[in-house]
């Protein structure tokens, strides 16, 4: 047979219905034994291996959840993936990945090819607003969860990072210190992770007299961009005494441009980073940075779409919002390995 065997070809073999030949494969208890034996010698004369997701779109149901993320190459959305992926095994479900790089197009052709494979559920951490997803996958009947991204409406699941008290904290350990001269460094001000640091960073100097807060952009988020910041801030002249940066990756960069240039962290500058997993990435131990219980969260945004799908949602939908800490290393303060 050039040919994959199809259903028709075993019911062919085993002299019985193709009805029967999906009954068998479907749920065998309700097949009699001797039909069930000459099927299964048919599929394994045949070589024939069931169509997983044709019968799972028959049976109007997958086991397939997929996490829509923003940027998987990131440790943060891979931790969180972590997490994701163990309540879902738990639960039999099987978690696919689908990484947008930050592009729309991608991420509408993701969720439009998820659409059709009728997935059982989808967590999202959109590039752009995600009003246009949410709608469509409702009247489809495909549950979604937000995943660290502000909801559009009380009536959307979200699970969330509290990135306010985040930037809250961080900046109070700085200015609490006697820094008054704060640069805020990386990402865009318009994603709202971002804005939110931004805001809570901005609220702490607004409530110390004389100190003083910059944003310092960067249009990507890795060790590189930290490297660039680095040296355009030391050309321009003045130097804060702070840098709290969006992220680990960012601040890496930025201390080993500053410490390549004889500046001492932290006597001359304090830098903090953000989602504290510069020790995984590199050979960076002593840097400050806020902490998010990333796993946590992953399989927290699978634990609610289980609820939708099992029943166990109240009638509207929730949301849950993680709080940070703080771990203080060397890079702030000269008495490091303090936790807030």
């Amino acid at each position: 047979m050039s040919r994959a065997p199809r259903l028709q070809d075993v019911a062919a073999v085993a002299g019985v219905s193709v009805s029967l030949v999906s009954s068998y494969i479907n749920t065998p208890q309700k097949v009699g034994r001797q039909s069930a034996e000459r099927i299964a010698k048919a599929i394994e004369e045949l070589k024939f291996v069931p169509n997983d997701a044709a019968r799972q779109l028959r049976r109007g149901g997958s086991r397939m959840v997929a996490f829509v993320a923003y940027d998987i190459a990131d440790p943060n959305f891979s931790r969180i993936a972590q997490g994701a992926q163990a309540r879902a095994a738990a639960a039999g479900l099987q978690l696919v990945l689908a990484d947008t790089s930050g592009l729309v197009e991608t991420e509408r052709a993701y969720i439009a090819m998820f659409e059709e494979q009728r997935v059982r559920g989808v967590l999202l951490s959109p590039a752009q607003r995600p009003e246009e997803y949410l709608e469509s996958l409702e009247t489809r009947g495909i549950p979604a969860v937000l995943v660290d991204h502000p909801p559009p409406s009380q009536d959307c699941s979200a699970v969330m990072f509290d990135n306010h008290q985040g930037g809250f904290l961080a900046s109070s350990h700085l200015l609490g210190a006697g820094r008054r001269r704060l640069v805020v460094v990386g990402g865009d001000r318009a994603i709202p992770q971002v804005g939110e640091r931004l805001r809570g960073a901005a609220d702490v100097v607004a409530a110390f007299p004389g100190a003083q807060m910059k944003f310092f952009p960067t249009a990507t988020r890795g060790v590189e961009a930290g490297r660039e910041s680095a040296r355009e801030i030391l050309a321009a002249g003045r130097m804060p005494d702070a840098f709290l940066c969006i992220n680990d990756l960012i601040a890496i960069g930025l201390m080993q441009e500053l410490t390549a240039a004889g500046v001492r962290i932290p006597d001359d500058v304090a830098v903090v980073g953000y989602n504290n997993i510069a020790g995984e990435v590199s050979n960076v131990t002593d840097l400050s940075s806020i902490e998010h219980p990333h796993r946590a969260l992953g399989g927290s945004a699978v634990e609610l779409l289980l609820d939708e799908l099992e029943g166990r949602s109240s009638t509207e939908s929730r949301q849950i919002v993680f709080p940070p800490s703080f771990v203080v290393r060397g890079s702030s303060t000269s008495s490091p390995t303090e936790t807030a």
